[in-house]
């Protein structure tokens, strides 16, 4: 895949720093071959080409419906909707969806079934919400959302489904409520200052996360934060915040427990143990910019579709399938950091790294800027840092497919 010039981003906590890095470009970073094989599919998705879909999966199955194109000077909505089965490698198209075509609405999957609602119709905000039987392949109105907006999040936990934030067309939203036993019930909100549009959501686990999204429409600017959402206790917490979330064109899925983050065409991947995003390139292996696509994940293996790039009068229209082929891969983090030592930390006229024989070692200041590398280090190297600036830098040590980040700190 095409590999670019992307964000370098790690939080500091252990010295009580909280690093927060801004639209830095990291010149000449790059990462593993491996870290993520898109590879394209030969049966592209056989509707028309569009942006802001839903998708859900029950399965081995995804579905995928609803969206939005602007198209020969008018405003294009859709309500069609695809299925996608992986064990066969097929599309068929299933019952239309019954409401008003639309787009930015939600969706997720319980207890075997589908459901999508909320979004912007061509004359409406809509609360409506909508459960599909693939058994019958049937749409059934359930109980409406308890008001209108767009641009809101999903997920689901233990067959339960979660919808919150977006935007009524007048305020931000903060709420959330859980769809049981066929009734919307409120629970815990967001702080009303965290409220937003745009955000992402995912689930690792038993626990659930809400991570960047935007001020009210037109208005500039965008949330860095993640909070998460332990449905045992009912509360949010504050969980961190990242300037890679710092965007109102954000999409997330999870893989093998591992969340990514596409941030417009810039993918990253989440490592919890470091708290840092690892860049890993661009979504799409195409020259063009692409944006506003549609993620799923069956049995561990991620896939994307549709999406625009070029001008909004004059869209490029993605309808090509791709998956990930290396999904299952690891890359070691873990491994590789278990023998690897930084000392003195802090240090002051040099370091020492111990531990990464062979391996190749990168280091950046907080600008980003690349201060020294090094390849195919002995088991015991020494660093010198004279004319290093004081401050805290990030060591970068790759053996393989293998990667850790480390930090020293200068003084």
């Amino acid at each position: 895949m095409t590999i670019k010039k992307t964000n370098y981003i790690h939080m500091q906590t252990k010295v009580l720093l909280s690093i927060f890095l801004t639209a830095i470009l990291f010149a000449g970073v790059s990462t593993s071959a491996n870290a993520v094989d898109w590879t394209k599919k030969s049966n592209p998705f056989p509707g028309e080409g569009r942006e802001n879909a839903v998708s859900f999966v029950i399965g081995n199955v995804a579905y995928l419906g609803t969206g939005y194109v602007y198209k020969n000077y008018s405003n294009v909505y859709y309500k069609d909707f695809w299925k996608y089965d992986s064990s066969s490698d097929t599309w068929t198209q299933i019952a239309d969806f019954p409401g008003d075509a639309r787009y930015e609405a939600v969706s997720f999957s319980a207890n075997g079934k589908g459901y999508v609602g909320l979004g912007s119709s061509e004359n409406k905000i809509c609360n409506d919400f909508y459960e599909y039987n693939p058994g019958s392949d049937s749409w059934t109105k359930i109980t409406n959302f308890p008001d209108a907006r767009y641009g809101a999040v999903s997920f689901s936990i233990n067959n339960i489904g979660y919808v919150g934030t977006g935007y009524d067309g007048t305020a931000l939203k903060s709420d959330f409520y859980k769809y049981e036993n066929g009734a919307w019930v409120a629970i815990a909100s967001l702080p009303t200052s965290e409220a937003r549009i745009y955000a992402t959501a995912f689930v690792v686990g038993d626990l659930a996360y809400v991570a960047g999204g935007g001020h009210e429409p037109g208005v500039f600017g965008a949330f860095d934060t993640k909070y998460e959402y332990n449905p045992k206790t009912n509360t949010w917490s504050r969980e961190g915040y990242n300037s890679v979330l710092s965007s109102n064109i954000l999409l997330s899925y999870v893989s093998a427990g591992i969340p990514y983050i596409a941030v417009y065409d810039d993918l990253y991947r989440y490592n919890a143990e470091e708290r840092f995003y690892e860049p890993l390139g661009d979504v799409f292996q195409l020259g063009d910019f692409f944006s506003k696509e549609t993620f799923f994940v069956i049995n561990d293996v991620p896939y994307m579709s549709l999406g625009s790039g070029g001008s909004f009068f004059s869209p490029t229209l993605n309808i090509d399938l791709w998956y990930d082929a290396d999904a299952k891969k690891q890359t070691g983090i873990a491994a590789i950091k278990e023998n690897i030592a930084v000392f003195p930390n802090p240090a002051t006229e040099s370091f020492v790294i111990s531990g990464a024989f062979g391996a190749n070692v990168s280091i950046f200041d907080l600008q980003g800027h690349i201060i020294y590398e090094q390849k195919n280090i002995g088991q015991t190297e020494i660093f010198y840092t004279a004319g290093w600036a004081k401050g805290v830098y990030l060591i970068r040590i790759q053996n393989g497919s293998n990667k850790t980040i480390h930090e020293v700190i200068i003084r």
